[in-house]
């Protein structure tokens, strides 16, 4: 009889491959159900975590943060941790981890445009993610992962291609610059449509409750 390992590393998958070795369709099915179970429920660990533990280190409420919003969130969440201690790295991590369980695709980070290039870098050199940085109105649907900063998105040339793209992830770094939902910002990203919302902000207190109010309404 043989033996037949379900779950598989993709270093083993590609080693079958090379001796020639395949699967039954029918095993082949019931390998993809059974990962698909996996895949259900309530998550207690990162899928990631052996991936990227070389190149950062993870710390306890980061996990738990990413955990939080897999099972409990409903794809939303405003991530108001003080400064230093990683923001970006959890937003990462969420970000990662939706792309290894559910093949997330349309991704679009926003941010200060001074902090484009940082977020690019540390995508790349930490987590094997390769973003483009947009300036340009015509790049908004040629790419799947997309950087740009509040300022460039919020010109309506730029925010008529962005809404008309149905995103899978947006990112939304320094939120509380939106607090005002009378700006030309706050009305212009309300409409972006996108099934998951990951919110970074570092002052969430100092707002007063109707400015933290039109973050949430933002987000939700």
């Amino acid at each position: 009889m043989v033996k037949i390992n379900y779950f598989a590393t993709a270093n083993n998958v590609l080693a079958q491959l090379k001796e020639g070795k395949f699967q039954i369709p029918e095993y082949s099915r019931l390998n993809y159900l059974a990962n698909q179970l996996l895949l259900k429920g309530k998550k207690e660990k990162l899928m990631i975590e052996e991936e990227i533990k070389d190149k950062i280190t993870l710390y306890l409420h980061q996990i738990n943060n990413a955990l939080k919003f897999l099972n409990d969130m409903n794809g939303r969440i405003l991530i108001a941790d003080e400064v230093g201690l990683g923001k970006t790295i959890e937003a990462a991590i969420i970000l990662k981890e939706l792309i290894a369980r559910e093949d997330i695709k349309k991704i679009l980070i926003l941010c200060p445009s001074a902090l484009t290039t940082q977020w690019e870098e540390e995508l790349s050199e930490k987590f094997g993610l390769q973003f483009e940085i947009n300036r340009s109105v015509h790049h908004w649907s040629s790419y799947n992962k997309i950087i740009a900063s509040i300022d460039t998105a919020k010109r309506s040339k730029h925010i008529q291609e962005i809404t008309a793209i149905r995103w899978d992830l947006l990112i939304i770094d320094e939120a509380h610059r939106l607090k005002n939902s009378s700006t030309i910002g706050y009305k212009a990203l309300q409409n972006i449509k996108a099934d998951n919302r990951i919110f970074l902000t570092a002052t969430p207190i100092q707002n007063n409750l109707m400015e933290l109010f039109n973050i949430i309404d933002l987000m939700k």
